[in-house]
């Protein structure tokens, strides 16, 4: 066994962008986000321990400082930015027969995890957003996609000429209940240079740390009650614990018709499966290119959010649960590390909203006021550049999943800033590391 070394990293970063038109699906005049600035810092600090040929250790912190959206104009007054810490990283690692070439290698600890290197925006359905409701997430060079740990469990890798297979055990840290646990199986094959195949299945929390949270019933006996409980103020909406289905008019008495319904409970808990491609056609092609090695790729992803219909009025087609990502890396001769246009088909008919979900555990969406069918479509154009081999540009102009979660003084929602085509922000990044 040898010395144990040491190695440090740091990176630091400003963050600014504005939304330049919004129609906000919270539906509260509130959240006018419609020119507003929005503006974060932050710093993170890394050490890996080099144990040994076999063993290594990751640990790591870091801060954000955010504000809320300031919305309306009588909110601007409410700027209050905070900080928040976070741990970006704290694993032990074994890997076999070394680090530098494994073929078995076992994370244990906080770390991060991108099943699809590529992505810059749109995609990682695996493993980022819920099942029931059919939630997705995207933004702007959000934790997935960046090294800060978006799982808390158990990986294994297998890896092969051309092969890869990996599990994970995850404990769910993300969004509320906590701690729930999701087998996650990921395959991956590259049978020629250039073209790779993945695909992957979660059982998303198929063991519940309370099966009465994340497969709600009868919350403590009053469901309606709790219906109002942290979704949106004001909105009259009973079905929390349970659908109402089939209704029933029986023949009217005194005080009118009484309409009757079947109740159909669910969970939040499911089965996600996707599927992806990688083609990149300088090595399929055999073509010599002076520029980046990100340029001339072009990457897809596809998923099923839930394979079971467990609601015959909100989860009966399938088909409404298939988010579609096509993205290219467009090339730039040197100009640019990376210039990635990713475009995405979801034909959810639901609200996009996370709140009742995270605060009220339901796995029924929220009831939208809005067209739907309007927010089908997603595109996103990222540009990155590192500078110097110590600062990174980086740069996003899209119609995404971004949420905000209110301005100041509004209710939380977790709704979409972005419903409709005309919709979209820019965003620009300044990231300084050694």
């Amino acid at each position: 066994m040898g010395a144990t070394k040491w190695s440090v990293s740091a990176v630091g970063w400003l963050q600014a962008g504005r939304i330049f038109n919004s129609t906000d699906s919270s539906n509260q005049k509130i959240n006018n986000l419609n020119k507003n600035w929005l503006q974060n810092m932050g710093g993170q600090f890394t050490a890996l321990i080099d144990i040994s040929p076999n063993w290594e250790a990751g640990g790591g912190i870091g801060a954000l400082q955010s504000h809320l959206p300031l919305g309306a104009i009588s909110n601007a007054q409410n700027y209050n930015p905070n900080w928040g810490g976070y741990i970006s990283e704290a694993r032990i690692s074994w890997s076999y027969p070394n680090k530098e070439n494994p073929q078995y290698k076992i994370n244990l600890g906080a770390f991060p995890f991108n099943y699809s290197p590529q992505t810059r925006n749109l995609g990682l359905y695996l493993t980022r957003g819920l099942v029931y409701p059919g939630i997705v997430i995207s933004g702007f060079e959000t934790i997935h996609v960046l090294p800060i740990a978006n799982i808390n469990g158990l990986q294994i890798i297998n890896s092969g000429k051309n092969f890869e297979h990996t599990l994970i055990i995850n404990s769910e840290t993300e969004y509320a209940p906590y701690f729930d646990l999701s087998a996650i199986y990921l395959a991956k094959l590259t049978p020629i240079s250039g073209f790779t195949l993945g695909a992957g299945i979660n059982f998303f929390r198929f063991y519940a740390q309370n099966e009465d949270l994340t497969s709600l019933r009868e919350y403590k006996g009053n469901c309606e009650t709790k219906s109002n409980y942290g979704i949106i103020s004001n909105e009259n909406d009973p079905e929390v614990c349970y659908s109402l289905e089939n209704p029933r008019t029986l023949l009217p008495n005194e005080n009118g018709d009484t309409v009757y319904y079947d109740t159909t409970t669910g969970s939040l808990s499911g089965t996600k499966l996707m599927g992806r491609t990688e083609l990149d056609f300088k090595k399929l092609l055999n073509f010599s290119y002076s520029g980046s090695e990100s340029d001339f790729v072009l990457y897809s992803e596809i998923a099923l959010l839930g394979v079971s219909n467990i609601s015959k009025k909100y989860y009966n087609k399938r088909s409404e649960r298939i988010p579609i990502m096509v993205g290219a890396n467009l090339p730039t001769f040197g100009i640019l590390d990376v210039l990635a246009f990713e475009f995405e088909y979801y034909p959810n008919p639901h609200s996009a909203d996370l709140g009742k979900a995270t605060l009220a555990f339901s796995w029924v969406p929220r009831r939208e006021h809005y067209n739907a069918k309007r927010d089908d479509y997603k595109w996103s154009l990222y540009a990155s550049k590192v500078i110097a081999k110590n600062i990174k540009a980086s740069a996003q102009v899209a119609n995404d999943h971004l949420r905000l979660g209110g301005t100041g003084g509004a209710y939380y929602t977790g709704s979409e800033v972005f419903i409709e085509p005309k919709n979209w922000y820019w965003m620009t990044k300044l990231a300084f590391f050694f």
